[in-house]
């Protein structure tokens, strides 16, 4: 199973959001929830007998990121919609898209 394989496919976001930045906001919340959770599954552990050496560690949370941010782009798990609908309710605003 590849990574990008477990993306949800099932959105219940209009095409176009009606606040564009809550939706940017509820996104780079999604990322780093994803980025946490990819490092805490230790993806692209360079450990053993063919590590990275001293530089990998440093650069592996960017790798994390940016999976993490592909992930979210493509739709990730449903985690950053669930935010917008609740920074929008809480502004007392209506995005046109159902509840869930």
């Amino acid at each position: 199973m590849r990574l990008m394989d477990v993306v949800n496919t099932n959105s219940v976001m209009p095409s176009e959001p009606k606040y564009p930045d809550v939706m940017a906001l509820a996104q780079d919340l999604e990322a780093t929830f994803l980025a946490q959770m990819l490092a805490h599954a230790k993806l692209g552990d360079q450990s053993g007998d063919f590590g990275g050496g001293p530089g990998a560690a440093h650069m592996q949370s960017f790798l994390i990121e940016a999976h993490a941010s592909q992930i979210t782009q493509a739709g990730g798990i449903g985690l950053s919609e669930h935010i917008y609908h609740a920074i929008v309710a809480r502004m007392g605003g209506e995005d046109g898209a159902s509840e869930t």
